[in-house]
């Protein structure tokens, strides 16, 4: 905890509240986002050495790319694109 995971929440978080001062990311909650950005790391940590080894099906459910897609989906969602949210275009119409 002290030497990895207390660091590395604290620089996320230090990212995210940048982010959201310089109007790069929208203003969200920073401890939140923290946990969305880190936790899956942990648990892709966690899998990796105490439960794969064990494991009887042939299951990896935080592969690299897999990381690389959950991340973009998370840091394009913490983007701050008002003009491209309010376009009449992508709006959905019934």
């Amino acid at each position: 905890m002290r030497e990895v995971i207390t660091p590395t929440r604290r620089l996320v978080s230090r990212i995210v509240k940048h982010g959201i001062e310089h109007a790069e990311f929208r203003a969200v909650d920073p401890n939140l986002a923290t946990d969305a950005l880190v936790l899956p790391l942990i648990a892709a940590c966690l899998h990796r050495h105490a439960i794969a080894p064990y494991a009887t099906l042939d299951t990896t459910p935080c592969r690299h790319d897999d990381l690389n897609s959950y991340f973009e989906f998370v840091l394009e969602g913490l983007m701050d694109r008002p003009a491209e949210r309010s376009r009449p275009s992508d709006r959905i119409t019934a």
